[in-house]
């Protein structure tokens, strides 16, 4: 008879203390019909300390850069020396995470809110200071981000992605034999303000019993085949619409559905997690968010990667 496979079920057994580094490390690759036109590399660091523990809750605190007054100053590096910026350059979010549940909420939001717009706000003076005409620039590029601060869940969701990896592995029941399929609903990257659904595959790959150490694997794939079918009805449309009294329209309608045929788009996103099982902290974590689009009517194809690698110690 075959044997059993083990079943995992991670909860967070954080103690009161306990404190991590994690350094994050994220290179972007973008290509163009198959040529590189973009390659970054981006450096940040996040640090958090648990500092309280109950039967039911645990409560710990994030500390790191301002990624708003980082962005900004992308765009007036000589304001970086300014005394009164470096006091809004690192910001400390406080949550709070039910142990049942395993929600987590952001206790200091409006603090965080604050604090972000404010030295945004102080960044913005000093860069008009300097040049009066700029006001229009600083306000197209950090306008948009300045609007996602008018709730709990658009400041959180700005930095989960920094944190986010270390609460994968609670909460499910986990096994070799069997991968675990999670059906959600995510934003549309291609379209904000809807939503898409998804799909999410958690899968163990390995345990070693003697280092009380695992892997867990996750690919998360969006279902884009109704935004692209919308794409398609409109193309067909705007084809319609511009098509005079000499023209076949049911011609140029099918001719312009076998173009359409063609038009692909993909996006996914895959976690390697390395874990301690007997601390229940996350020690490393490689995430790889991938995008690809092939657009007949523009004879173009786009693909973007995104590489990120946390480590925790």
């Amino acid at each position: 008879m075959g044997s059993i496979a083990q079943s995992y079920n991670f909860q967070p057994d954080w103690k009161k203390g306990d404190s991590k580094t994690i350094k994050i490390e994220t290179r972007t690759l973008d290509f163009e019909d198959g040529e590189q036109t973009k390659d970054e590399f981006e450096e940040n660091e996040a640090k958090i300390k648990v500092t309280k523990v109950t039967e039911a809750t645990i409560i710990f605190s994030v500390k790191m850069k301002n990624q708003v007054l980082s962005k900004a100053k992308e765009m007036y590096e000589n304001i970086d020396q300014e005394v009164k910026v470096k006091d809004y350059e690192d910001l400390t979010l406080i949550y709070e995470m039910d142990r049942n549940t395993l929600d987590r909420k952001l206790i200091n939001w409006e603090e965080a809110r604050d604090f972000i717009t404010n030295g945004v706000g102080l960044m913005k003076e000093l860069a008009l200071e300097k040049d009066p005409d700029g006001e229009s620039t600083f306000d197209a590029i950090l306008g948009p981000l300045m609007g996602m601060f008018n709730s709990e869940e658009m400041v959180a969701s700005m930095y989960d992605p920094y944190i986010g990896f270390l609460f994968v592995p609670f909460g499910k029941e986990l096994n070799k034999d069997s991968p675990v399929v999670v059906t959600d609903e995510e934003d549309n990257p291609m379209q904000p303000g809807s939503t898409v659904s998804s799909t999410t595959t958690y899968t163990l790959t390995a345990v070693d019993t003697k280092k009380n150490t695992c892997n867990i694997n996750t690919r998360m794939d969006l279902d884009m085949s109704m935004f692209l079918d919308m794409m398609k009805t409109m193309m067909v449309k705007l084809a319609t619409a511009f098509a005079d009294s000499n023209d076949n329209v049911e011609a140029m309608v099918e001719e312009k559905m076998k173009e359409m045929e063609s038009m692909k788009m993909e996006v996914y996103n895959t976690q390697e997690i390395s874990f301690d099982m007997s601390s229940t902290w996350v020690t490393k974590a490689v995430m790889t968010a991938g995008s690809e689009m092939v657009d007949p009517t523009k004879n173009a194809s786009r693909k973007k990667t995104s590489i990120t690698t946390y480590t925790v110690y």
